[in-house]
């Protein structure tokens, strides 16, 4: 079987996925939650929403684990904003994101696929027309790479792209 061809993976370091489920959780909900979150210099790496069959709407997004607790005591302090929301946190997970070379339905069953032959669980894909990303636990990442690579054709001299740097602002690194 001839390997899918795919423009390229992308890996992310250790986040935390928020997700929060309510009646009320609106569209406006989203830009109040982003802006929140850029006043307070925190990045959002994925974000996902959706209407759910239960009347409820669910908005998920992900953000660099070392930013969880700051995250958490901000949506805590903003209870009307979230007043009638279950959240859930997941500690400890990645993000890999395929850029598809043109095949974009035959990639997803394909990867999602070899992902599951080898007890790879996620907790969350994203798609569009550039890329395709899965949320599965930061520990496996390296493995479902593995797989990935195994099962995909990356262009020639092609590695994984890997974050190497982190910025960190000038208070946090006691600068003046």
């Amino acid at each position: 079987m001839q390997k899918l061809r795919i423009g390229g993976i992308k890996e992310s370091l250790a986040q935390c996925k928020f997700d929060l489920e309510g009646p009320d959780l609106s569209q406006q909900s989203i830009s109040k939650i982003s802006q929140l979150l850029a006043f307070h210099k925190i990045n959002i790496e994925l974000l996902v929403y959706k209407q759910c069959r239960n009347g409820n709407n669910k908005l998920s997004i992900c953000i660099d684990q070392e930013k969880s607790a700051d995250v958490t005591k901000l949506l805590n302090n903003e209870i009307p904003l979230f007043r009638g929301c279950d959240t859930t946190i997941r500690k400890d997970i990645g993000i890999i994101t395929i850029f598809p070379h043109r095949s974009v339905l035959m990639l997803l069953g394909s990867t999602i696929a070899s992902l599951e032959e080898q007890s790879i669980p996620f907790y969350g894909i994203a798609t569009s027309l550039s890329a395709i990303s899965f949320i599965i636990d930061y520990r496996l990442v390296g493995k479902a790479i593995n797989i990935l690579q195994a099962a995909l054709q990356l262009p020639e001299n092609h590695a994984p792209m890997k974050p190497q740097v982190q910025f960190i602002p000038a208070d946090k690194k006691g600068l003046s």
